[in-house]
């Protein structure tokens, strides 16, 4: 509710002033919050903007999420947000079976994406995919902080003449904290891919992104790549439900991955059968004549 979400900020508030909006005031129903003038990380990234302080996003994460490691969270915003989108149940409960695969996507020849013939080729690399990443270690994770719980660049707005930024619209959340790293790599890739940003701009971005994150400790990069393909799937699983002749007055992310539909599924699937020890095993699928455009 609005009165739940206005607490939860509040509280962030109160631990991150410098990086999240100020709540004004809850009346009636309605929340208000700060004004903050300039642009979201997403406009920045896909006019291919000079200057983003990726490092210092990653910094100030990686802060939100320590200090919420060992911070009393107020009974109130704990029970508001305690269980809240555990996204790995989701994805478990609806991908992890073939049967689970085959009603979702069985709309895409429905909605006409695909060919009857090609559904079996589609399903069968994304049932083997969400197999390997079940069997991996990726859905035992603790959930070991109070994450954003919905980190991507549509949701930081970097400001208007200086060098400051700010988280909104969290989900505020207990969960693994690299599910927050995974998603902003996930959706900072697709943003950048289907706006023809040049791939190593996005590969130098997401390095200083987990650069500020994790400093000098190891990142775990094949972590990050289930939990893309993790992304990916359920980003499909939505939009296969729109008909291909509305697709053009949906988002450009609908765009990106309907338009790109075996592509899509030939980089999950590519993310889950190999192993990642860096960036460059990730993002390599891009540069070997593969590529997203609306």
């Amino acid at each position: 509710s609005i009165a739940k979400e206005y607490r939860r900020n509040e509280f962030l508030h109160q631990q991150f002033p410098n990086i999240t909006p100020e709540p004004l005031q809850l009346s009636n129903g309605v929340a208000f919050y700060e004004y903050l003038p300039g642009r979201t990380l997403e406009e920045a990234i896909v006019n291919n903007a000079d200057t983003i302080p990726f490092e210092e996003i990653g910094q100030s994460l990686r802060h939100w999420h320590d200090e919420l490691r060992t911070t009393e969270i107020p009974h109130e915003v704990r029970e508001d947000s305690e269980g809240k989108l555990d996204r790995f149940a989701i994805y478990k409960n609806k991908y992890a079976t073939p049967k689970g695969i085959e009603q979702v996507f069985s709309a895409l020849v429905t909605k006409g994406y695909l060919d009857s013939s090609e559904l079996s080729g589609v399903t069968d690399k994304l049932v083997a995919s969400m197999q390997k990443t079940v069997s991996s270690d990726i859905f035992n994770l603790p959930k070991d902080t109070w994450g954003h719980g919905d980190v991507k660049p549509e949701n930081i707005i970097l400001a208007q003449n200086s060098s400051r930024f700010y988280f909104i619209d969290n989900d505020m959340h207990l969960m693994p904290a690299v599910l927050d790293l995974g998603k902003m790599v996930s959706r900072t890739l697709a943003i950048g891919l289907g706006n023809n940003v040049p791939i190593e701009i996005l590969s130098a971005n997401i390095e200083m992104f987990l650069k500020g994150y994790y400093a000098n400790e190891p990142i775990p990069f094949q972590k990050i790549a289930d939990i893309i393909a993790l992304d990916f799937i359920p980003i499909l699983g939505y939009y296969s439900s729109i008909d291909k002749k509305q697709l053009a007055e949906y988002p450009s992310m609908a765009q990106l991955f309907m338009k790109n539909l075996l592509q899509v599924v030939d980089f999950i699937s590519y993310l889950t059968s190999k192993k990642h020890e860096d960036l460059n095993s990730i993002i390599n699928f891009f540069r070997n004549n593969h590529s997203l455009k609306i």
